[in-house]
């Protein structure tokens, strides 16, 4: 259960029902045939959910000092599950969520959303890393 915590898995299952009614209540309503099978819908929404959890992984990694003193007792990384596991972990879901992007982007002829899948996860990377930090 500390895991699902950590991956927020409610904020994951907004992002999932908010894709499912973007596509079946909006988009698939308004173009016919549906621009998007739901085997290729199944595997974005797979790989965004990886994403996003790298995000959050790659987040509470650059945070946990922060975390510590902010909220203490939602702090999971180095007291329940390792620093080590959790990297391993964001590596993991990262890596898999832009090897599907990069797949369906492939399979669906849509060969530049590759850059999109990439941009993402760099993004998220680098914002936790270094933007965070910086006041705009």
């Amino acid at each position: 259960m500390d895991f699902l915590r950590l991956i927020r898995y409610k904020n994951l299952l907004m992002v999932l029902l908010t894709m499912f009614l973007t596509k079946y209540a909006l988009i698939d309503s308004q173009i016919q045939p549906p621009s998007f099978s739901n085997f290729h819908f199944f595997l974005l929404s797979v790989s965004v959910s990886f994403i996003t959890i790298g995000g959050y992984l790659i987040n509470d990694i650059f945070d946990r000092d922060t975390d510590a003193v902010n909220t203490p007792n939602r702090v999971y990384i180095g007291q329940i599950i390792s620093l080590k596991k959790v990297k391993y972990s964001y590596l993991f879901v990262s890596l898999l969520g832009f090897l599907l992007g990069f797949y369906l982007s492939i399979i669906t002829d849509l060969l530049y959303l590759i850059w999109l899948y990439f941009f993402c996860v760099f993004s998220l990377f680098f914002y936790s890393y270094y933007f965070k930090k910086v006041f705009f």
